[in-house]
C-alpha cells in the first residue's frame, strides 16, 4: 500500500451523544462518512458505556466524543444538565482500556457542531462564526479567526444565560435560562402557559396548528422568536461574527420563527453592527456533531 492509500485508510469513530439519540459514524481523514448508526440514548450510564464499547473495532485510530454538556479537560469530569447520567463521570477513564488505549478526545457537542459546520461549509468564505444548537438543550460554539474557541473546560454555554428573570427552573440549577425557553420542550411549555392547558403537543404538532391558523400556536412561535432574537442580538453585540447559524432539531421548524427573530435582531442590534452578520440555518443538520468530532481529532493529530 502506497503512502497516499495508507493516509486514506485512517479512520476515527465519532460519536455524538445527545439527550434523546446517539449518532455515531466512522469517518476517514478526508471527512467522508464510511459508516453511520443511530440509536436512542440509554437510560443508564453503564448501558451507555456498553453501547459505545460495542462500536470498537481494531482499525480505529481514535475515538472522538461529542457530549451534551460541559467537560473539564483537566479533571475529565462531565456536567450535563440535559443528560444527568453523565454527571460526575470520568468517561475517558471508563473507555480507555476498552478502546485499547487509542486516543480519546472529548468536547461539548455544540462546540463540535460549530467546528464541523465551519470547516465543512464556511472555511473558504468567512473567519468568524457562531452556531446555536436548538434541541433537547440549547448549546453553541464560536469560531474566532478560523479556530474553535477552547479553554480548560468546554466553553460557550449559551443555553445558560438568563432569558427571563426568575423564570423556569433549569437543569443547571438556575432560574430563567435560555435553555428553558428555546429548547424543544420550551415550545410545549409556552403553548400550555398561553392556553392554560397541560397538553403534550410536540413542536411539530404546534407547527401544524400554526398552519391551521391556531392563534395560540402563532403566539407560541412569536414568544420563541423573541427569546431567540434577544440571545442572538447579545451574541452579535459581543462577537460581531460574519454569520450566526441555527442548527439542532428545531432548525427544521425555522420557517415558523427565524424570520421574526431576524426582524427583531435587525431592530435591536448595536447600530454600528447592522448589516455585518448574516443569520441563517446551518447546512450540516444532524451530521454536524460527528463531522466536528472527526475534525477535532484529525486537526489535532
Amino acid at each position: 500500500m502506497n503512502k497516499e492509500n495508507l493516509e486514506k485508510s485512517r479512520v476515527v469513530l465519532a460519536i455524538d451523544i445527545g439527550g434523546t439519540n446517539i449518532k455515531s459514524a466512522v469517518i476517514d481523514s478526508e471527512y467522508n462518512i464510511v459508516k453511520e448508526l443511530k440509536c436512542k440514548t440509554p437510560l443508564t450510564y453503564n448501558e451507555l458505556i456498553d453501547y459505545i464499547s460495542s462500536l470498537y473495532s481494531s482499525d480505529l485510530e481514535a475515538l472522538s466524543l461529542a457530549i451534551p454538556g460541559g467537560y473539564n479537560h483537566s479533571k475529565n469530569i462531565v456536567f450535563a444538565p440535559n443528560l444527568t447520567i453523565l454527571n460526575g463521570k470520568n468517561i475517558l477513564n471508563d473507555l480507555k482500556d476498552i478502546f485499547n488505549n487509542i486516543p480519546i478526545l472529548i468536547e461539548n457537542d455544540a462546540n463540535l457542531a460549530a467546528l464541523g459546520e465551519y470547516h465543512y461549509v464556511e472555511k473558504a468564505s468567512i473567519d468568524n462564526m457562531i452556531l446555536l444548537t436548538l434541541g433537547t438543550g440549547v448549546g453553541g460554539g464560536v469560531i474566532i479567526n478560523g479556530r474553535l474557541h477552547k479553554s480548560r473546560t468546554s466553553t460557550f454555554e449559551i443555553g445558560h444565560i438568563i432569558a427571563v428573570d426568575n423564570g423556569r427552573k433549569c437543569g443547571c440549577g438556575r432560574y430563567g435560562c435560555l435553555d428553558e425557553y428555546a429548547n424543544i420542550s420550551a415550545l410545549t411549555l409556552t403553548y400550555n402557559e398561553l392556553s392554560n392547558t397541560n397538553s403534550d403537543l410536540t413542536p411539530a404538532k404546534i407547527a401544524k396548528l400554526f398552519d391551521e391558523g391556531n392563534l395560540t400556536a402563532k403566539e407560541t412561535f412569536a414568544v420563541y422568536s423573541k427569546h431567540l432574537a434577544k440571545a442572538i442580538t447579545d451574541l452579535i453585540n459581543i462577537f460581531v461574527p460574519d454569520k450566526v447559524k441555527i442548527g439542532g432539531g428545531l432548525s427544521e421548524l425555522s420557517r415558523y420563527f427565524l424570520k421574526d427573530s431576524i426582524k427583531i435582531i435587525n431592530n435591536d442590534i448595536f447600530p454600528l453592527y447592522k448589516g455585518i452578520t448574516t443569520v441563517e440555518v446551518a447546512s450540516l443538520k444532524n451530521q454536524a456533531g460527528v463531522i466536528g468530532a472527526a475534525i477535532n481529532y484529525f486537526k489535532s493529530s
